[in-house]
């Protein structure tokens, strides 16, 4: 499950029985999802493996990323008016795409490869798919999992993933290279049994979220300047987790955590942007880890899926 949400649109995304893609949107101010009748969702197609990753470039314009079942990366996307694709942007990939984009036409992609490697695609405006539409950049390391990108500026992103040891690693693109090396990683320490979840607020700030080995909630940030605690350290948000954490930043310093705790109901924290509540849950018996869409900062809303395999919203 994925969702694209915006002030003005939730669009929903979410794999059925039959490995398809399916959707299902809300409009503007307006309380129902379309399609309306109950329990029916517009079907995109094809066959996939895993998560369905999806990112925006503009307003009205949403892009979809899928493993299928040949391992290559499939494409779909919404220009405003109708969908199109799927189209092959090949490679050999394990687990799920990252997409961020950090400006108008500009979309980059981050995968794990047959190998353990990390691969890069980017798309820019008239030049099409670089380095090929069936070509992928070798970013080099060892990982575990998927790596996740965030931008937190124009033509600067941070690509995060699970080391070979369970540690967190990381490579930066300054705007004009690969930071350390285009196949050097940055140790930063830490013990992750499941992929990294970063998000930003505000340019030059970042925040790591991971599941410890413990199962608790583990932060880092980067504050423009250094990361803190320090480079290797992690500061202990407690809470005992059944599933990775979901995390968004909004407003420059407002954050919002959530899981699926052992209780199986969704538990969230929020950063207050001075310092975190309490702890406090939100209730149902969820079955997997919960997906936040901003919104627009002011009330975020909760999806997770139920026992019964259907989406539930929080709002």
């Amino acid at each position: 499950m994925c969702v694209r949400g915006g002030q003005e649109r939730a669009d929903v995304f979410v794999r059925n029985v039959k490995n398809e893609v399916c959707h299902k949107w809300q409009d503007g101010a307006a309380t129902e999802w379309y399609p309306s009748e109950f329990g029916s969702y517009e079907n995109l197609g094809t066959n996939i493996y895993g998560n369905i990753t999806a990112v925006s470039w503009g307003p009205n314009r949403t892009n979809l990323f899928v493993v299928g079942t040949d391992n290559a990366c499939w494409h779909k996307w919404w220009d405003g008016t109708a969908w199109y694709g799927w189209e092959s942007l090949g490679g050999g990939h394990i687990g799920e795409i990252s997409a961020v984009s950090w400006g108008p036409e500009r979309i980059d992609l981050f995968a794990r490869g047959m190998d353990n490697a990390v691969y890069h695609k980017a798309f820019e405006g008239g030049k099409g798919w670089l380095p090929s539409v069936s070509g992928w950049e070798y970013l080099g390391g060892t990982v575990l999992g998927s790596p996740k990108a965030v931008c937190w500026g124009p033509n600067r992103i941070d690509v995060f993933a699970r080391g070979s040891e369970n540690k967190v690693v990381q490579k930066s693109w300054n705007g004009v290279f690969w930071e350390p090396s285009v196949l050097g990683w940055q140790d930063l320490g830490g013990t992750t049994v499941d992929d990294v979840v970063p998000v930003s607020g505000e340019s030059g700030r970042l925040d790591l979220f991971i599941q410890g080995a413990d199962n608790q909630l583990w932060q880092k940030t980067w504050n423009g300047a250094q990361w803190l605690p320090s480079s290797r350290t992690w500061t202990g948000l407690g809470a005992i987790m059944m599933s990775k954490p979901a995390a968004v930043a909004w407003g420059g310093d407002q954050i919002i955590t959530a899981h699926q705790g052992t209780d199986n109901s969704v538990w969230v924290r929020r950063w207050n942007g001075l310092e975190w509540d309490d702890w406090r849950s939100l209730g149902g018996i969820v079955t997997d880890a919960p997906v936040i869409d901003p919104r627009g900062g002011e009330r975020p809303v909760i999806y997770a899926r139920g026992t019964n395999a259907g989406l539930y919203v929080y709002n």
